[in-house]
């Protein structure tokens, strides 16, 4: 169980800042994105990057609060 957790941690911390699997983590293609773009949504109905960036800070602080142990923690 420690393993997966030092491996989710690991992987966390390469999506938001580091190297991720994928390509660009969040923090550099946000450091492209200007203030009016984060706000702006692409289509009726659709979410801009300010909501989805809320919901994938709330998905780690989640994550976080789980693998610490508080099985309390709901999200807002």
């Amino acid at each position: 169980m420690e393993q997966k957790i030092k491996s989710l941690i690991t992987n966390m911390e390469n999506v938001y800042g580091k190297e991720p699997w994928y390509g660009d983590s969040i923090k550099s293609i946000l450091k492209a994105v200007d203030s009016k773009t984060i706000f702006l949504r692409p289509a009726e109905g659709s979410h801009n990057i300010a909501e989805i960036l809320a919901h994938i800070i709330d998905c780690r602080d989640f994550t976080v609060q789980s693998i610490s142990g508080n099985d309390n923690f709901e999200l807002d």
